[in-house]
């Protein structure tokens, strides 16, 4: 999908400075994966990557290229004193396959990989956002 982001206000400025015509509207493109500078402001890194890889928590081309400055951190599971299955931050000799990784990037946000699919991390470590 393509979006057309036509700007007439930039060009009403441009008319009125002298340096455009009135002939048309200065347009745009923006592709998937990439955003405007207002909107590369607001998102996270982690969002990003997730945009990159068309929000496809299943597609895996080149995710190891788009995480690989990340900080990678293991997890181990363990029940809790609810009977709840958990989550904890554990050296990767502790951790087993299926178990979350989590990306961290330098703005803190981070992707959360288990088992076969990865998403943004959720409101605690280790958990996805898409499991809210």
């Amino acid at each position: 999908m393509i979006l057309f982001c036509f700007t007439a206000i930039r060009n009403q400025e441009r008319l009125e400075s002298g340096t455009g015509n009135s002939r048309g509207l200065h347009v745009s493109l923006t592709l998937p994966g990439a955003f405007s500078e207002e909107t590369q402001m607001a998102i996270t890194m982690a969002e990003r990557v997730a945009a990159k890889l068309g929000n496809d928590g299943q597609n895996w081309d080149g995710f190891e290229s788009l995480v690989k400055d990340a900080d990678v951190e293991y997890a181990r599971e363990y029940i809790d004193d609810d009977g709840n299955r958990a989550y904890e931050r554990t050296d990767r000799s502790s951790h087993f396959a299926g178990y979350p990784v989590r990306y961290v990037f330098d703005d803190g946000s981070a992707i959360v990989e288990a088992g076969d699919a990865w998403d943004i991390e959720g409101d605690a470590p280790f958990t996805w956002q898409g499991s809210k």
